[in-house]
């Protein structure tokens, strides 16, 4: 049997969040939640079961790589796969989010066309 797929865009900018939700929702990609902090995104991720969360790294309350940290070590194992996405391209913060446990960085903006 076949789960849909669960993500999470966590990110403080509504316009960005609604531009992700709809290309995602628009290639059946599962459901998509949103949050606008980090504090919101971590209350989702320990009450859903999510397989990805996309997240910016600065947000405001938990950040980005903290906020990977603390689902790593809420949900062990069962924590969702996380990208991290950042206006600064620094090797700094794209090691960070390695060593805290992130699948993919990204640079915005977000080449969506692809």
């Amino acid at each position: 049997m076949n789960r849909e797929i669960r993500i999470l865009i966590a990110d403080e900018n509504g316009e960005l969040r609604k531009k992700v939700k709809e290309l995602l929702e628009s290639r059946a990609a599962g459901t998509v939640s949103e949050a606008e902090n980090g504090d919101a995104a971590f209350q989702s991720i320990k009450r859903d079961d999510f397989d990805v969360v996309i997240c910016d790294a600065w947000l405001p309350g938990i950040d980005g790589i903290s906020l990977i940290r603390r689902s790593g070590e809420y949900l062990g194992s069962r924590s969702p796969a996380f990208i991290l996405t950042t206006q600064v391209p620094s090797q700094t913060v794209f090691v960070e989010a390695n060593r805290a446990g992130a699948e993919l960085c990204l640079t915005k903006p977000i080449d969506y066309s692809a």
